[in-house]
């Protein structure tokens, strides 16, 4: 009975190596499966930078022997004739809308002199 416990402390004490034991076990692997992931991402990566710039080589080729330079002088000539319509009519319409201030202008000055062509002497000294 006396010596319950020292068996007692030893069990503890054997209990605790274990579990410091196993934790240690456990990061190792846990830093070795680390390890591999890293390996494996890097891996990836390089992968896909060697498949990027593949398919940057791919796209180059494409467009050196797919699209001709006549295609591209069609576009151009296309882009710049609508360039050139948009501008026609936005000067169009910039010259109806002044047209149209022009008249309003005249219009409201023909009201303003017939307003005061109409309105007696008196009247418009006192309005004054």
């Amino acid at each position: 009975m006396e010596y319950m416990p020292v068996i007692a402390a030893a069990i503890a004490a054997l209990g605790a190596v274990v579990t410091a034991a196993t934790f240690w076990m456990n990061r190792g692997k846990a830093e070795q499966k680390a390890s591999e992931a890293a390996t494996a991402a890097a891996v990836a990566c390089g992968k896909a930078d060697l498949v990027a710039a593949h398919l940057a080589d791919y796209k180059a080729l494409v467009a050196r022997e797919y699209v001709s330079i006549a295609a591209i002088d069609k576009m151009e000539q296309r882009i710049v004739t609508e360039v050139h319509r948009a501008s026609d009519e936005h000067r169009a319409a910039s010259s109806e809308i002044n047209k149209r201030f022009d008249e309003l202008a005249r219009t409201l000055i023909e009201a303003l002199a017939s307003a005061a062509a109409s309105t007696p002497p008196a009247k418009r000294r006192s309005a004054a």
